[in-house]
């Protein structure tokens, strides 16, 4: 059903790095289990990748305790040691990390001599194990990957990125949200109908919303290329954006042909099939839109101005905070409004409408009433995105003086009149 879709996927991955000029890591390995019946599966890969590395005593970092992604780690932990391994669990009590959740791992990394850190969970604890290995070898072993990702759904795209989303305390002493550079894991693996499966629906689909805005987010990285205050700040990559953009349109596709009824963890009785094939292909969007970010060396590719209202929206109102996913493809509607040049002739592929369409069928919000938001709240956070870090980062919004963000958000849905 996604056959030639994946075919496109492989396509991005083995055209996407042409033209770079320096080293480039890459996982080498990414195994993701669809129709395995061996409950174990998830555990094998992990043992196979290990020996295959040579460590021999690892840190597994996963969520809170007594969590589902706990159960798994502690499964795993128990299934590496039955074959000779050292194992440790370190329990991530934040989401995301905060350097001193990190520093406390990279202690217990340095006092236990680890070989290696497995990132089993959502993006924050898998952003743990990346931060805090990186944190170990930052200065004598720099080139050395020592991170295994085991993500747990397929809410986001950071699963094999070599970047880490943490907080850390600004000026006034308040926790905000930063990108840091870590390390591209070695490996990805990850058990489609015993673990990911399971995972909330919505927490799976919001994956759907971070890769459509792939689209959006290229388009402000080739703007912030052209800004005469940018363009030197910025090294943009045609091959990558074009391909970044194409992951958007794949799942775009691959949505539109999902069954249109939406029946719990799957679409509808007798479809958990093409659930797990969609499943798939969504993962591996997610781990390509790592890679393209780690080829291109910026998190651009990936992140433009509706990252940015996600990060307003965390650190303004938390207690109405969603599934990051959600939260990026609610107002990509509107920025493909803001990069139209004419309203009424839109890239065929990228129509607003459609996009909105895509959203409403995997049960995503689409306007602000929808994530709990008033209209004056949701375009306060619109306007408050186009200042959130001026200094460092060039969208659209940017470009757009506040008349022109409101009349785009009341044209895509976003907000009412």
């Amino acid at each position: 059903m996604f056959g030639y879709l994946e075919k496109t996927i492989e396509d991005i991955l083995k055209g996407s790095g042409s033209g770079i000029d320096r080293d480039v890591y890459l996982p080498s390995r990414v195994s993701i289990g669809m129709y395995t019946k061996d409950e174990d599966f998830l555990e094998k890969k992990i043992l196979d990748t290990t020996f295959g590395l040579g460590w021999h005593r690892v840190y597994i970092a996963t969520g809170r305790k007594n969590g589902f992604t706990a159960d798994v780690a502690e499964k795993v932990k128990d299934y590496l040691e039955e074959s000779g391994l050292e194992v440790y669990i370190f329990y991530n009590p934040e989401s995301p990390p905060t350097h001193t959740t990190i520093a406390a791992l990279n202690d217990l990394i340095n006092k236990n001599k680890v070989d290696g850190v497995i990132g089993l969970g959502g993006g924050s604890s898998i952003d743990l194990a990346k931060a805090a290995a990186y944190k170990k070898t930052k200065r004598k072993e720099r080139d050395y990957q020592r991170i295994i990702s085991c993500p747990t759904s397929t809410a986001h795209d950071g699963v094999a990125s070599d970047r880490a989303s943490i907080l850390v305390n600004d000026n006034e002493g308040n926790l905000i949200r930063k990108t840091i550079q870590t390390k591209l894991p070695i490996a990805v693996i990850a058990d489609i109908p015993h673990i990911i499966s399971e995972a909330p629906y919505k927490m799976n689909m919001s994956g759907v919303g971070d890769i459509i805005s792939n689209y959006t987010a290229a388009k402000d990285w080739e703007l912030a290329s052209k800004n005469r205050n940018f363009k030197d700040k910025v090294k943009y990559g045609e091959t990558l954006s074009k391909a970044s953009k194409m992951l958007s349109y794949v799942i775009i596709q691959a949505t539109l042909k999902l069954p249109r009824r939406i029946n719990g963890y799957v679409y509808d009785d007798n479809s958990y099939s093409i659930d797990r094939k969609f499943l798939r292909l969504l993962l591996l969007s997610e781990v390509a839109s790592s890679v393209i970010m780690s080829i291109a060396g910026s998190s651009l590719p990936a992140s433009g101005a509706e990252h940015n209202f996600s990060h307003v929206l965390d650190q303004t109102y938390p207690e109405k905070s969603t599934y990051h996913g959600e939260q990026v493809g609610v107002v990509v509607p509107t920025m493909v409004l803001l990069h139209s040049r004419n309203w009424n002739r839109y890239n065929p592929f990228f129509v607003p409408g459609k996009i909105k369409g895509v959203l409403q069928k995997v049960g995503l919000a689409t306007s602000a009433e929808e994530l709990g938001l008033t209209d004056k709240q949701g375009l306060e956070l619109l306007l408050s995105a186009r200042e959130f870090k001026k200094k460092e980062k060039y969208t659209i919004l940017q470009e757009k003086n506040p008349h022109q963000i409101e009349k785009a958000a009341i044209k895509a849905g976003f907000i009412k009149n």
